[in-house]
């Protein structure tokens, strides 16, 4: 530009300076005629020139003005840049989870201190001292003993969408081979057009502590059968864990269940108690509160359990923000609250029969002894009686010396019993043959009008290991028992024998009186007797049945009233 201005001047200045030659005669002119319009176009021409140069320095300052501001405007933009650039690097580096993040070919662009305190590295300044590794490079993610990183990131720069690391995942460092579980997820981050993925950040947590407090929570709740529950008041539901839903039916994967379900499974009697509480808990007349109902489980029967409930009252009053709860399974203090009742009932039971029984015992004991008692002082002075009655007097006194004799007994055998030292001597014995001496023995003791009959298979000899004292004491006890309450018919004993089985079954049968049917339910019961006015202290069929425990057997009773009584004693035929 300053030279074409140069040349135009000098251009002009010739063109001048030839006119005025023309125009100015040559004789008698002064020098200022002669050159007057050169001096005047000079003038002018150095006016222009001066012009020109200051323009040209006045746009030559603006230019380098816009420069300096340009240039000054570009630091600035930097140095923002980089503070931006250091404060979002500090905000990463204040996050506890590992963040890492990568461009779009998969390396590294940044890595923060708690990533880095994760999988042991050196800290490197600001995070960026790892920049342009390789994604796996420094750490690996293993899933089902699977590298899933490359997997993961690809997968999320393909789709655009995030992308959470799956349950029971490891991270594996790869320098150490160390290795704890993780969990996090992939987020992609999108250019300014928002349609492409320009990079990838990787959000990781090291769940080691979590994942032990957990097995360790599960544990107990196992063991314990607590669980949380929580109750949403806007969806009108209940949150469980899995475990608990489960056991009662519920898929596999569902926690949430809706107020109509769980009343599905609470018992009919329990759920109008339940459902009006539950109603209170919700209209905030109740804060903290307890409710103990039964609950049907997956096999179908009803469990007891204990929910305890805390409600968070909300922002205006009366109104709930949450109602949080646990639940217990308190089926084993219900039964044992059970057991406790019945055990107080039979004590009771049991201190009601030891005073029937003391009352017994001094009658039964008194009876006999005031017979034996009474009818020797009668023999003192024989002669004022006849032979006859005389005979009839020491009949009554062996009669009764018999009943005394038996009761004590049954006391000495209750005693052994409860003392633990009842001895069993086991033995091969013939069976027919100590069922003939039983009927021997108490063919002269059956009532009048009362027949004794031994039933035994045809041609029969059956030999059975046992204790044929106990076993004898059962029969005879057995007989003794039906012929107080048979005053006409028949006794039958005798015994089958199953070979299939491999036992035996001896019976005693009898046409008296019957046992009903309440009286069934307690005939083995010590202490029991079904008619109070018959002689006997009720130790007799409690002793029996204990008895034939110990021979490894069992024994049962089928009565009718008016028609007849048959005890089944079934014993293997070999004692193991």
């Amino acid at each position: 530009m300053k030279r074409r201005c140069y040349s135009t001047v000098c251009l002009l200045f010739a063109v001048a300076l030839v006119r005025a030659e023309e125009s100015v005669p040559v004789s008698n002119a002064s020098h200022w005629e002669r050159y007057q319009h050169l001096y005047i176009l000079s003038y002018v021409l150095v006016l222009v020139a001066l012009i020109a140069l200051i323009w040209w320095q006045v746009r030559l300052r603006r230019k380098e003005t816009q420069r300096r501001r340009h240039v000054q405007t570009r630091l600035l933009v930097q140095n923002k840049l980089v503070e931006q650039r250091d404060e979002f690097d500090n905000i990463f580096h204040s996050i506890k989870a590992g963040i890492v993040t990568y461009d779009a070919s998969l390396h590294i662009h940044f890595i923060n201190h708690a990533l880095m305190q994760m999988v042991h590295l050196p800290p490197e300044g600001d995070g960026r001292g790892y920049e342009g590794r390789p994604a796996g490079s420094i750490f690996h993610i293993f899933h089902n003993g699977k590298d899933i990183l490359h997997s993961m990131l690809n997968g999320v720069l393909k789709s655009g969408q995030s992308q959470e690391i799956p349950a029971n995942t490891f991270a594996k460092e790869t320098g150490t081979g160390r290795y704890f579980p993780v969990s996090g997820e992939i987020q992609p981050i999108y250019g300014r057009n928002k349609k492409s993925v320009k990079g990838l950040v990787l959000y990781l947590r090291n769940t080691t502590n979590e994942e032990r407090q957990k097995r360790f929570f599960n544990m107990a709740v196992d063991e314990n059968g607590i669980y949380p529950c929580q109750y949403d008041t806007e969806s009108n539901s209940f949150l469980f864990p899995q475990g608990f839903l489960m056991r009662f039916g519920f898929n596999e994967g569902i926690n949430i269940i809706s107020r109509a379900d769980i009343n599905r499974i609470i018992h009919p009697q329990d759920l109008p108690v339940t459902s009006l509480s539950f109603d209170k808990i919700l209209l905030g007349k109740l804060n903290d509160t307890r409710l103990s109902f039964r609950v049907c489980n997956a096999a179908g029967e009803y469990e007891w359990w204990e929910f305890r409930f805390s409600v968070t009252k909300g922002i205006e009053e009366g109104s709930l923000y949450n109602v949080l709860g646990v639940c217990q399974n308190i089926q084993r203090f219900k039964d044992a609250e059970q057991g406790m009742k019945e055990a107080r009932d039979k004590a009771l039971q049991a201190d009601r029969l030891k005073t029937a029984f003391l009352a017994n015992m001094s009658h039964e004991i008194r009876t006999p002894l005031n017979a034996i008692v009474g009818f020797s002082d009668l023999l003192s002075n024989a002669s004022d009686f006849s032979p006859e009655e005389v005979q009839q007097f020491v009949e009554t006194i062996n009669k009764n010396c018999a009943l005394l004799l038996a009761l004590i007994n049954d006391i000495l055998d209750l005693s052994r019993i409860e003392s633990g030292t009842m001895e069993f001597v086991l033995a091969d014995h013939n069976l027919p043959l100590l069922l003939k001496n039983i009927n021997d023995s108490q063919r002269l003791n059956m009532p009048p009008g009362v027949e004794l009959r031994l039933q035994l298979p045809p041609g029969e000899k059956t030999i059975i290991k046992t204790d044929s004292l106990r076993l004898q004491q059962v029969v005879n006890n057995l007989i003794n028992n039906a012929a107080k309450f048979t005053t006409k018919g028949n006794i039958t004993f005798g015994y089958e024998y199953s070979e299939e089985q491999g036992c035996v079954s001896l019976f005693v049968e009898d046409t008296g009186v019957g046992i009903s049917e309440e009286g069934l339910k307690h005939i083995f019961e010590r202490f029991y007797k079904e008619d109070n006015f018959t002689q006997g202290a009720g130790l007799g069929l409690s002793i029996c049945s204990t008895i034939v425990e110990h021979l490894n057997g069992t024994i049962s009773v089928a009565s009718e009233l008016g028609k007849g009584t048959r005890f089944t004693v079934r014993i293997p035929k070999s004692y193991e």
